[in-house]
């Protein structure tokens, strides 16, 4: 038998107990989800595979993260804490998204001009899971010992984190004695085998990592795109590090129930783009309508709740 007739005989014994513990139709959903992740040289069924946060009720969810505050300044240049100005740039990040009128915005921390509050890394995850959150954007400054390194980088969850966090998951959503604990993605794992908390878990986490990459990709493309227009000066350009793209263990980013990124927008640590960060306001313009409107595109709207043709 080839290794694909042992895995199909493997989820055929698996469809049975997902139906029993999680209901025939869901049941059917999970197998076909899991079948369709690990397999590769059996052929399935080509209607579209649901998945478990795709029917919104509303608007999506965008939840910003503005990092550090309060007692934890972030990086320091002199006058310039980041902490200020991931602040500056989620209100007006949270301002751009609203006017659209296309999603609910939520917070990890207040933002406020006269606002500076400490909120530990542990609250904002489970803030940002209260508010059933679409897509997770956390806004950082980056700092290097090589002065003159700068540009915006984007980091997703680094593939070794993936294990880790799967097992402690797993552990937590199976142990818990609180039915509340066992929510994600909106399955109850309450009472359910191993197995089933493992493989929901598991798939959650790969669609999550799958559209951050997406998510992060959008962003480095379309300021590329911004960056290639005819007549713009180095100056006007969005300031991007030479490799961008980065995979990173934050504890932010270890959520399986949506996409998430952390967006570091430049450099502290560089003296000139320390102030652009913290001083120009058409500079900041220019990142929050950047990552806002890859939000857009992220989900493919024109306008509000309006899809773009395929």
């Amino acid at each position: 038998m080839t290794q694909g007739v042992y895995i199909k005989l493997f989820f055929d014994i698996v469809r049975d107990q997902t139906s029993s513990e999680l209901g025939d139709e869901l049941g059917d959903v999970l197998t076909r989800q899991i079948l369709n992740v690990v397999e590769s040289d059996i052929e399935y069924d080509t209607e579209d595979i649901q998945t478990f946060n795709t029917t919104l009720v509303g608007k999506p969810t965008i939840v910003l993260d503005a990092g550090h505050g309060g007692k934890d300044p972030g990086a320091v240049n002199g006058e310039y804490y980041e902490k200020n100005i991931t602040k500056k740039y989620v209100r007006f990040l949270q301002h751009e998204l609203q006017k659209k009128g296309c999603y609910n915005v939520c917070l990890t921390r207040p933002v406020g001009r006269k606002q500076d509050r400490f909120v530990s890394l542990h609250a904002r995850q489970k803030l940002a899971k209260k508010c059933r959150g679409d897509l997770f954007i956390s806004i950082h400054a980056d700092s290097s010992p090589k002065h003159s390194t700068s540009g915006l980088s984007i980091y997703t969850l680094a593939k070794r984190a993936h294990n880790k966090t799967l097992n402690s998951l797993l552990s937590q959503s199976t142990k818990s004695s609180k039915r509340s604990n066992q929510l994600i993605n909106n399955v109850d794992f309450y009472g359910k085998s191993d197995v089933i908390s493992s493989a929901v878990i598991s798939i959650s986490q790969q669609q999550s990592s799958d559209a951050s990459i997406q998510y992060a990709n959008l962003i480095l493309q379309n300021a590329k795109k911004y960056n290639r227009q005819k007549g713009l000066s180095k100056k006007d350009k969005i300031n991007l590090l030479r490799h961008g793209s980065h995979s990173a263990a934050f504890a932010v980013l270890k959520r399986p129930d949506f996409p998430s990124v952390l967006i570091e927008i430049g450099f502290l640590s560089n003296p000139k783009e320390a102030k652009v960060l913290a001083t120009s306001s058409s500079y900041r313009r220019k990142i929050v309508r950047l990552i806002a409107t890859s939000v857009d595109e992220f989900f493919n709207y024109t306008t509000c709740g309006v899809k773009r043709p395929l």
